[in-house]
């Protein structure tokens, strides 16, 4: 065992070159993934663990097409809130919503929620990735459904779909929300 720091670089790194710092793959297999170890798959679910760890690099929030389809409504002078609980269902979140005039815009990344033209399925671990994704499908659907009862407009669009577009949309279908006598302009 070295007496040398943790992140000490010794004569043998020297010699092997600069390190790369890289996102490890995800590791499959039993329990003992869990510590880092790899093992052949002997089971098809991810390690709690390692799948958390994994799940926490994903950007889910703030993506570059949300910010900018946020920058284009709010230059076009509405107001909004961001990420906003959905009504009655714990854990999801509307990621643009006019609550008074109650429209909710979803921007949904192709691979995680399936998209018709994107959509791609790994070939590693694919059964535990279909039903993965097809949960996905499911749990959009249900929001949906639910804001839909509630008498909410419900907007989805796609990654990869072109901000300016998007921003047209949802200003249109809020400009059909808002009442002729508003008092608020912004539709919050």
């Amino acid at each position: 065992m070295s007496n040398a720091a943790p992140n000490a670089t010794t004569a043998d790194d020297r010699q092997a070159g600069p390190r790369r710092h890289a996102v490890a793959p995800l590791a499959l297999g039993s329990a003992a993934g869990d510590a880092g170890e790899t093992e052949a798959m002997t089971s098809p679910l991810p390690p709690a663990r390692a799948l958390a760890a994994h799940m926490r690099q994903q950007h889910h929030r703030g993506t570059s097409q949300e910010l900018a389809v946020r920058r284009i409504l709010h230059r076009a002078g509405l107001r909004y809130r961001v990420h906003v609980p959905v009504p009655g269902l714990p854990r999801r979140r509307i990621d643009i919503a006019f609550t008074k005039l109650r429209v909710a815009v979803f921007l949904n990344g192709c691979f995680w929620h399936s998209c018709p033209d994107h959509a791609t399925r790994p070939k590693e671990n694919a059964d535990w990735w279909q039903a993965k994704l097809e949960r996905n499908v499911k749990r959009d659907r249900e929001t949906a459904d639910h804001l839909s009862a509630l008498g909410w407009m419900v907007l989805h669009f796609w990654e990869h779909e072109v901000p300016d577009v998007i921003a047209a949309r949802v200003r249109n279908v809020v400009a059909a929300r808002r009442p002729t006598l508003s008092g608020d302009p912004s539709g919050n």
